[in-house]
């Protein structure tokens, strides 16, 4: 299946938001206080009403950029900044919504089922999402913004996918046994067979992920030939920084975590999480929790863990920098646990938490049953209240 979209287009309406868009929130949605930081980029959030907010990251210049009458999901920004793409939430009328903040314009490309998840390519000019279809399978769709055509990529459940740097090619991990590199031009490569993990990740070095080989499943790095990178023990998740020197992963398995680094594939340690060199082979061991979720900051220098907290129900933030440093705990909304942590490492690839200099992450929290927008920065105290909702990403820009 090629990678450029090979159906007509015609499936998307174009409409502006509403009047009342440019109406600021209420006092009740931004903090009080500016931040003890001036962090750079741009927030997007969807607030109690299902509404896409974009802010800057103070809480101040809050705009309303969507329709009131639509309820949207998930948005996201474009790699340059210039276009949030985010699931429609109506049933009756499901697609995915391209909004240009700057101008104040909603495209909506037409879909049979909601989308519930999207990526967009390096040079923003597609953006890849899934859907339901038909017996359980996902429908993978791509849309291109230049041709304004869509064709559906492939179907599986569940469907795992990394866009290559140059945004021409695309990896899929598709049920079990399916790993394949598909090129602008539609070649298909398999890659070696899939071991257990989820997402695979394109970065500049190659392609990370989990293969079966020798007898035994090991982390390899792809790109022309496969370099093992280590033996790994039972289910993995992993990510990388963007230019794929350094990669953090952790594994659940039965073993006892012993690790071996004198031999020609060493074993990388079980039960823990771990950041490993690429280029030297030496691995740290972060946390002794392999079930939480990280995140790279975009420089890399950065590693956003989110760990239990001591209350039930509670989760907790730290960041790694060569040592570990703790913000305390909080109480994350439904969805940041049911749909967003359990597929973190895809979600690292598509949308960002981090601010574009590393300063400071933004994320959605509950505190006194009220959901709420914060931001903390990285060498701040206290985080800071800025809205109302319950999901956020930070403009990459």
């Amino acid at each position: 299946v090629a990678l450029s979209a090979c159906s007509s287009g015609g499936n998307s309406t174009t409409f502006s938001a509403a009047p009342e868009a440019t109406a600021p929130l209420s006092s009740t949605t931004t903090a009080a206080d500016p931040l003890p930081i001036d962090a750079p980029g741009s927030l997007a959030i969807l607030d109690n009403a299902g509404r896409v907010v974009v802010m800057n990251p103070n809480g101040s210049g809050a705009r309303v950029v969507t329709s009131p009458e639509t309820a949207y999901f998930q948005p996201i920004w474009s790699p340059d900044g210039s276009i949030i793409a985010a699931g429609v939430g109506e049933v009756d009328t499901p697609g995915l919504a391209l909004i240009d903040a700057s101008r104040g314009t909603v495209e909506v490309v037409a879909t049979d089922q909601p989308v519930f998840f999207a990526h967009w390519s390096s040079d923003a000019s597609r953006v890849a999402f899934l859907s339901n279809g038909v017996g359980g399978l996902l429908d993978m769709t791509v849309h291109d913004l230049d041709t304004n055509e869509t064709a559906i990529f492939g179907q599986g459940s569940p469907f795992y996918f990394s866009w290559s740097p140059d945004g021409d090619g695309l990896v899929s991990h598709v049920g079990v046994d399916v790993l394949d590199v598909t090129s602008q031009d539609g070649f298909v490569e398999s890659l070696a067979a899939p071991g257990l993990f989820q997402a695979p990740q394109w970065t500049e070095a190659g392609i990370f992920h989990l293969g079966v080989e020798g007898g035994s499943q090991q982390l390899l790095l792809t790109d022309g030939d496969s370099i093992p990178l280590g033996i790994v023990s039972g289910r993995a998740m992993f990510t990388a920084t963007a230019d794929g020197s350094r990669i953090a992963l952790a594994s659940l398995s039965e073993q006892d975590g012993v690790s071996a680094r004198l031999q020609s594939i060493p074993i990388l340690p079980a039960n823990r999480l771990i950041v490993l060199d690429v280029a030297t082979g030496d691995w740290e061991i972060v946390s002794r929790n392999p079930r939480g979720a990280f995140f790279w900051s975009p420089g890399g220098e950065h590693l956003l863990i989110i760990e239990r907290g001591e209350v039930a129900g509670s989760l907790e933030w730290s960041v790694w920098d060569g040592t570990i440093t703790s913000y305390g705990s909080f109480q994350p909304p439904a969805e940041f646990v049911g749909a967003f942590l359990p597929f973190f490492d895809q979600y690292a690839q598509s949308m960002t938490l981090w601010a574009p200099d590393g300063s400071a992450f933004a994320y959605p929290a509950v505190t006194d049953g009220v959901a709420g927008i914060w931001v903390q920065g990285v060498e701040a105290g206290a985080p800071v209240r800025v809205a109302d909702g319950s999901w956020v990403s930070w403009s990459r820009d």
